[in-house]
């Protein structure tokens, strides 16, 4: 892996130190989470099925959020307030509607 130097600082660097997995030690796992939480499998589940720790679902989840959040922004930022949506969209909510039958 191919290192620099800042020359101001005299530190060193890598490309690994401004991926988002850097610092990772299960890099495979990462697919694998995401999935199983997109597919709503419960954290618990997902550590038991993968052999790792509760708190590395937890913290994946985190991270996922970060990243997601990050993405939503700078697409938002390239869009343009000025600039209105176009299509149709249909909007669905995953909460029980509020009005029961008698």
């Amino acid at each position: 892996m191919q290192r620099f130097q800042c020359k101001a600082c005299k530190r060193t660097f890598s490309t690994q130190t401004f991926r988002v997995d850097y610092g990772l030690k299960r890099v495979s796992l990462d697919v694998k989470i995401f999935l199983a939480l997109i597919s709503k499998v419960t954290q618990r589940q997902i550590a038991k099925t993968h052999h790792c720790a509760l708190r590395t679902v937890a913290r994946r989840l985190d991270l996922f959020g970060k990243q997601g959040r990050g993405f939503h922004e700078w697409r938002m930022r390239m869009r343009g307030i000025a600039t209105p949506w176009e299509g149709q969209f249909q909007l669905e909510s995953s909460r029980p509607s509020s009005t029961t039958a008698a």
